[in-house]
């Protein structure tokens, strides 16, 4: 902290009188208790102690040795109520008076500066720990920059505005800290106009308190990375809100070291997100992988089926008889409806990645969405005994239902698929709160452990293989998550009593509006 030491104000000096006044009218008190001269003395010498600490200036302690020197010698020294003196030992005392009164100020002045220097340290210590301790917790650049600007405006004082590309190669205010400061923190002047361009360009700091464009009114700071900077942080130092911070070199060097840690933080925020494009794009490319690898080992099955009994039709059908014509053709049907339904599910699900796929969500009567699904079952259902109930007559839900039917379908699918002829399949559907329940529930062999967590997952098939023998490329299921979770609900399976396997997802329920 700097020591004014020169200028006086009214009310400064009218409280150091009042302090000199308290002094005399003590030393007169000592005077009636016949205490020595030298306790008088040492009252003048606190009160010179006391005006020094209070007011910081060497000015204000120079005046108040010598005005009470003046008092001492006129209430104190004979003859009393004048300023002459008849004792040749007091001129020496006067002047060890006020000997001591500057010694003890320099020594008082200089502790108050040393812990006014000391707490000054102590606050940017705290600002610049407080820095790190945000910008690690920060993981957007608004929210860095917002940071970086709310920090610097601690450390100097001044409001800062956020200058940040605007995609055209020039700068676009963005914010401004505190927000009351508005245009303020804007200097207007062709001087900050060029320090801001050059800091941007040169990634260095310029404009007032530097040897480049001195004339601005702001302090402007690169936000700078690797190669460029990333941003810059303009500092109105023209206003002054802070008589001590800001403008010297330490403080600058403070205001740097903060927008250094910026743009580390700026820095590492740009390559995190450059790493999760990089493993988006990674999954992306492995997701393609896995289905091209998955489309040419599990078709190959379908399509060769189709192709043989498509060929022995074309070269044996003379000699064929009807019932092993009507084999093939179902054959045929059966591994061409499956590659329409893998299809559909492709597609479907490709949408839904891509966020293509939209919802037109409707009050829909349960019942009616049931059996729409049934009606689009695999042939090999007729093999297994398919039943379903609801609760409620008039059951409604909220729902796309072009897409639960594609869920119902892929569900019920699969449990034909993966149970063996003879098997129940039992669909339930009833109220749960504000949601609607549905359950589909076979005695088939059930689904270990190990995968009911991961079989709604894409590309995953586990352990199981269905009754004919064919794998499926786990896209039903995915699909079916990917479905119920875009319109707000859960889904999940569970072992059923003995044994089987239970899917299980909710949807919005719906009320009758009635009018009239």
């Amino acid at each position: 902290m700097k020591m004014t030491g020169i200028r006086l104000s009214w009310t400064g000096l009218l409280k150091a009188a009042v302090l000199l006044a308290a002094a005399t009218v003590g030393g007169l008190a000592f005077q009636q208790l016949g205490l020595a001269s030298a306790n008088i003395l040492m009252i003048y010498i606190l009160c010179v102690q006391l005006i020094a600490l209070w007011s910081g200036g060497w000015l204000y302690a120079a005046l108040s040795s010598f005005a009470g020197m003046i008092l001492y010698n006129y209430f104190f020294t004979e003859p009393r109520f004048t300023l002459r003196v008849y004792d040749p030992d007091y001129p020496m005392t006067f002047i060890v008076m006020v000997a001591v009164s500057f010694i003890t100020t320099a020594l008082t002045l200089r502790i108050k500066n040393q812990a006014a220097e000391a707490d000054e340290r102590a606050y940017r210590t705290g600002v610049l720990l407080e820095t790190s301790e945000k910008l690690q917790k920060v993981e957007r650049t608004g929210e860095i920059l917002r940071t970086a600007a709310e920090q610097l405006y601690k450390l100097s004082g001044c409001p800062a505005a956020v200058y940040e590309p605007d995609g055209q190669g020039g700068l676009r205010l963005t914010r401004i800290y505190p927000e009351s400061a508005g245009e303020r923190a804007v200097p207007e002047q062709l001087e900050d106009l060029r320090a801001l361009y050059w800091v941007w360009e040169n990634n260095r700091c310029a404009g007032r308190s530097t040897k480049r464009f001195p004339e601005a009114d702001a302090l402007y700071l690169a936000i700078g990375g690797r190669e460029h900077a990333l941003a810059v942080i303009g500092l109105s130092l023209s206003e002054k809100i802070s008589e001590k911070r800001g403008k010297g070199p330490v403080e600058r060097n403070l205001l740097l070291a903060v927008a250094d840690q910026c743009g580390l933080a700026l820095e590492k925020e740009k390559l995190n997100r450059e790493k999760q494009e990089a493993e988006v794009q990674a999954q992306k490319e492995s997701l393609r992988a896995n289905l091209l690898r998955s489309i040419s080992h599990d078709l190959r099955t379908p399509l060769t089926s189709i192709s043989g009994n498509a060929g022995i039709l074309l070269e044996s059908a003379a000699s064929l008889g009807e019932k092993q014509k009507e084999t093939l053709y179902k054959n045929i049907k059966e591994d061409a409806g499956w590659l329409i339904s893998l299809v559909e599910n492709l597609l479907s699900i490709t949408r839904m990645e891509e966020g293509a796929l939209t919802l037109h969500l409707e009050t829909e009567l349960v019942e009616d969405v049931i059996q729409e699904a049934v009606k689009h079952l695999d042939s090999r259902a007729k093999e297994r005994e398919i039943s379903w109930e609801t609760e409620e007559e008039l059951l409604l839900a909220r729902m796309d239902a072009r897409l639960i039917v594609q869920v119902l379908v892929n569900i019920l699918n699969n449990a034909v698929r993966y149970t063996p002829p003879g098997s129940h399949i039992r669909l339930r559907v009833g109220r749960e709160g504000k949601r609607i329940l549905w359950e589909i529930a076979d005695d088939g062999p059930g689904i270990a452990p190990e995968d009911q967590e991961k079989i709604f997952e894409i590309f995953y098939t586990g352990g199981n293989v269905g009754s004919d023998g064919r794998r499926g490329l786990g896209l039903g299921l995915a699909l079916c998550r990917a479905i119920v979770m875009a319109h707000g609900g859960q889904i999940g399976v569970r072992p059923a009593s003995p044994h089987g396997a239970v899917f299980w997802f909710t949807l919005q329920s719906a009320e009758v509006q009635y009018n009239g």
